[in-house]
């Protein structure tokens, strides 16, 4: 958790340095990359992915499609450990939105 407050702080004093917006999303795709042990660009993939198919970007969500993007490295189980682990209400809300990325998927 102290490692994220420091990326949240230098993300902070990066976007002000520059002139850049941070999303409202930012501290929890920071905390869904150091939970799943994934780089912070897929978990931005994935909110993209969440972005474009209409669903809201929610923690349960944001695992279920980084999960979904990273099949190979992530195990189903694993992603719902972590889920639990969080004691986030959120193992329908995450095999909904897994259900609602493969049907979307499979539409385009």
């Amino acid at each position: 958790m102290a490692q994220v407050d420091e990326e949240i702080k230098i993300g902070y004093w990066y976007s002000n340095h520059h002139h850049i917006m941070i999303d409202r999303t930012y501290k929890l795709k920071l905390q869904v990359a150091s939970d799943l042990n994934v780089p912070y660009y897929s978990v931005q993939l994935a909110a993209k992915l969440l972005k474009s198919v209409g669903l809201r970007i929610n923690y349960p969500s944001l695992l279920a499609a980084v999960y979904f993007l990273n099949k190979k490295q992530l195990s189903y189980n694993y992603v719902l450990r972590v889920l639990r682990q969080k004691r986030k209400k959120g193992k329908k809300l995450f095999k909904i939105a897994l259900s609602v990325l493969k049907q979307s998927t499979k539409q385009h």
